[in-house]
């Protein structure tokens, strides 16, 4: 299963925790208001039925009541009863049941219509009355918590809205950290694709783990590029210390040939192999000097692709079958393409092959050159290891005046025309060498 980059994991992460915080909060924050909303309620009704018993009067054989007694809580309900329950004063609201027991600890009334009502009795004396009477006190606890379902209704409304400005802000917030890391990736790959260790990371201004991560890695760079100096010096040093030797030698083996006695077919022969065998060595010594060096493209210019194929010297068309439309063209530096084909047409050959077709394809928006050879193939093992320098497989099955240098090349020139370069085979049967190139 593919995972999800870091910025985008720590978004996500970072987003749920918000929704997780946020979604207790309001948990707690409703919670505690409904809680309490309720004592609050619970203590309207208890302070109002208090008052309500000092504005009820005795006088002359009959109960009064002051006015003011609802007035007292514009929330609480004041319905006053005698002892049998009959009502005398005060009418219930409307919905609450009027048959509900008399208590004189709190009551919950929940109504199917999600109306819910909390009441209170008192039994009260009055001074001079005969009886006791039963002062009740009755608050729609639905109505006082209108407010706080409002307040849940637009939190639900808003919380997602913060939760999506947080998400974004962390997801900004993350982009600027990784920042610095995604510039030392991009030069990392830079370096990688361009096979130019002189590029250099820049480092932050601050000296923190990501300042020391990429001074190190600039070092490693400088360790590296100066590694590889060494070996092209090393390189040119050597090719040009055999050079002049061989060169000599060459020529010395030509005058051999032309002095020897052409009727002595024994001589003839150890010269003719002598002379190959300089020969071989001299090539050698060329190529070595030549991929000890980047690859420089000289100039790119638009080329008909096939036009171009027939027309280089060094590739023997009777035994290249081309599949390629008259009108392709490609964009290439023209002397690099034909080392290139050059290099794996021989790679070919080399290899037991008799035939090579070399044809093109469209896949999605690249041009694939495909070279494909009869050849003897090659086994996994020489696959792995076929863009090595020196690197020639088994000897046994192909030319012995190999390099193994041509292979090596071909990859970096590649590279240098900013192509890629793919290879499959199967053993006993073909090579195909694929070059992509993108539009």
């Amino acid at each position: 299963m593919k995972r999800f980059p870091y910025k985008l994991r720590i978004s996500l992460w970072y987003t749920a925790f918000m929704v997780v915080i946020l979604a207790s909060t309001l948990s707690i924050i409703y919670a505690m208001s409904s809680s309490s909303l309720l004592n609050k309620t619970e203590e309207s009704v208890t302070n109002a039925i208090a008052k309500a018993h000092d504005y009820i009067k005795y006088e002359n054989g009959v109960l009064k009541y002051n006015d003011r007694i609802q007035s007292i809580d514009d929330t609480v309900t004041i319905v006053i009863y005698d002892k049998y329950g009959n009502t005398l004063y005060g009418v219930t609201p409307r919905q609450f049941p009027v048959d509900a027991n008399f208590s004189n600890t709190f009551q919950s009334i929940q109504l199917p219509n999600q109306n819910r009502f909390v009441y209170k009795d008192l039994d009260v004396a009055v001074k001079g009355a005969p009886q006791n009477l039963i002062i009740r006190g009755i608050a729609s606890y639905t109505n006082a918590n209108t407010t706080l379902q409002s307040f849940l209704f637009a939190s639900l409304i808003i919380g997602p809205i913060v939760i999506l400005l947080a998400a974004y802000g962390g997801w900004r917030l993350m982009k600027r950290i990784f920042k610095p890391i995604e510039a030392v990736r991009t030069t990392a790959q830079e370096i990688s694709d361009g096979n130019d260790l002189k590029l250099r990371i820049e480092a932050p201004s601050n000296n923190d783990e990501l300042g020391k991560l990429v001074h190190t890695l600039n070092h490693m760079l400088q360790r590296l590029d100066d590694a590889f100096d060494r070996e092209r010096q090393f390189t040119d040093d050597i090719s040009h210390e055999l050079r002049t030797p061989l060169t000599g030698m060459l020529l010395d083996v030509e005058l051999m040939k032309l002095r020897s006695d052409k009727e002595d077919l024994e001589t003839q022969t150890l010269i003719q192999r002598l002379y190959e065998q300089t020969q071989w060595m001299v090539t050698l010594v060329e190529s070595m000097t030549q991929i000890s060096h980047s690859i420089h493209i000289q100039s790119i210019e638009t080329v008909f692709l096939k036009e171009t194929i027939e027309a280089m010297p060094t590739l023997d068309l009777q035994k290249i079958t081309l599949d390629i439309p008259d009108t392709q063209i490609i964009q290439t530096d023209t002397a690099l393409f034909g080392r290139i084909l050059t290099n794996l047409v021989n790679n070919s050959f080399q290899y037991g092959a008799d035939r090579v077709d070399i044809s093109t394809q469209r896949v999605r928006g690249t041009l694939h050159i495909k070279i494909k050879d009869n050849g003897d193939g090659m086994s996994e093992e020489t696959l792995s290891q076929i863009w090595n320098r020196f690197y020639q497989g088994d000897k046994a099955r192909h030319d012995s005046k190999s390099s193994g240098l041509g292979l090596s090349f071909v990859k970096m020139a590649v590279d240098a025309l900013g192509w890629e370069i793919q290879v499959a085979s199967e053993l006993g049967t073909s090579t195909t060498f694929t070059l992509i190139i993108k539009d």
